[in-house]
């Protein structure tokens, strides 16, 4: 008997151990797929891909060349987490064209998760449980001093939780905090005040100044203060919140993983600007709920007909989610018309050696970086001073959003079309919009041949 029950625990141990792999790979060929179906990036990113491009194309010492010194935009950043992609990049010269896990709160979601995971060792218990819990309060405030401020808002509860679960002490965790900070402020203060060659300079500083006493983020639009509740939770979470909520109602421990998370994002609701990506750093959390959730299902489906009813629907709602996400990838994918401009131009005019290139705003802003910019006999500018029509005139190619403005001087070689938005149309428009569509992508291929 007991060798017996060992063989099925070794056996078990194996299966255990090979599912996670699985998983993982499952997720970064996903990840790989949106990848190659949206290949390019936005405004959101543009600080990240022009930092990482400068960092390769013109080292560290260019920084004249660099495009922040022109194009600062309204408030600095880090550039920690270029130079982190910079470091894996660099030493196996794999310079990719297209880069798009470029943006901080891609940084910040990462560092998060690894914190999430530690926490959830300190939760469970044992020896090390308050030393895994602050490991994690460790990174939650080194990524929130480098890349967002805002985690301060998801710190403070955390840490208050942790605290009135006498899970850790105080003393101890102010200790661990002061360490973290006495690290990671020189740190950016060291790296930025360098390449943004002014001393000090603490970006991340500037950001929490600009949106939390400021409050300029609101020129970027205002949303109600029940917008994240409302519409931007369930639009990234969709079927996995009725799961994360049946998870909380059935266990306990969830509801004390949850607190937190519902804490953080109440204090966001108070700034007015709100996007999703802002609290993007709740989903592991919720998404761990839902599994709670759809594991008890799945656990009391022989107890009654309800739990399987109940199961059923879970998983038609899974099915659900997982073509809505496919139909937003599509969406997505016709959402960089800068990106798919620059490419279409670099195709249409190979032949040619004097180019001087134009890109407007729109441009930069929804695909073209510095990363499409492909050929080294060619010249590319991003000047936005320009008002006049005749100012252009020095270029020898545009690409812009508005080919009328310049039909004097220019004459349209392509067009490249992206989304404008989506609204509920009657089926006799939808159609008819369709085909009108088709029409476009057509003469727009015939163009480009």
């Amino acid at each position: 008997m007991g060798d017996k029950a060992a063989s099925q625990n070794k056996q078990h141990g194996r299966r255990a151990g090979w599912r996670p792999d699985i998983i993982d790979l499952l997720l970064v060929c996903l990840a790989s797929f949106h990848v190659i179906v949206a290949p390019f990036t936005k405004v959101e990113e543009q600080f990240n891909v022009e930092a990482l491009h400068d960092l390769l194309y013109h080292g560290w010492s260019r920084l004249d060349k660099y495009n922040h010194t022109a194009y600062p935009g309204p408030v600095p950043r880090t550039f920690i987490g270029p130079l982190f992609l910079y470091s894996m990049v660099k030493p196996v010269q794999a310079i990719w064209y297209y880069i798009d896990p470029a943006v901080p709160k891609v940084y910040l979601l990462v560092l998060v998760t690894v914190a999430f995971a530690y926490w959830l060792e300190g939760v469970a218990g044992g020896k090390r449980s308050a030393a895994h819990i602050y490991t994690a309060l460790r990174i939650i405030l080194v990524a929130g001093l480098w890349f967002r401020s805002e985690l301060a808002a998801l710190f403070v509860p955390w840490v208050l939780l942790e605290l009135f679960s006498r899970r850790i002490e105080l003393v101890p965790a102010i200790r661990s905090s002061l360490w973290a900070a006495l690290y990671a402020i020189p740190l950016t203060v060291a790296v930025d005040s360098y390449f943004w060659q002014k001393f000090p300079k603490w970006p991340e500083f500037d950001v929490f100044w600009f949106n939390a006493i400021d409050l300029r983020s609101s020129e970027w639009g205002v949303s109600p203060w029940h917008a994240y509740f409302t519409t931007l939770i369930p639009r990234i979470l969709h079927v996995a919140l009725p799961l994360a909520a049946y998870g909380a109602w059935s266990n306990r421990g969830v509801r004390t993983l949850l607190w937190p998370m519902l804490v953080f994002v109440s204090l966001y609701s108070a700034l007015g600007h709100k996007e999703w990506r802002f609290i993007m750093y709740i989903a592991p959390i919720v998404n761990l709920a839902a599994a709670v959730g759809l594991a008890q299902l799945f656990s009391r489906q022989s107890k009654h007909i309800a739990y399987r009813l109940w199961l059923g629907i879970a998983a038609a709602g899974l099915c659900a989610a997982l073509i809505a996400q496919a139909g937003m990838l599509y969406i997505s994918s016709l959402n960089y018309p800068g990106g798919y401009a620059v490419a279409a131009f670099h195709k249409l005019e190979a032949n040619q050696t004097s180019v001087y290139m134009h890109m407007d705003v729109l441009t930069h802003m929804t695909g073209g970086s510095g990363f499409s910019q492909q050929r080294d006999d060619w010249r590319y500018s991003r000047n936005e001073s320009h008002q006049a029509p005749e100012e252009y005139e020095q270029y020898t190619h545009l690409v812009t959003e508005f080919p009328a403005f310049h039909s004097k001087a220019f004459e349209q070689l392509a067009a490249v079309r992206g989304l404008a938005g989506i609204r509920i149309k009657r089926p006799r428009e939808y159609i008819d919009h369709i085909a009108a569509f088709l029409r476009e992508r057509s003469d727009d291929a015939r163009q480009l041949e």
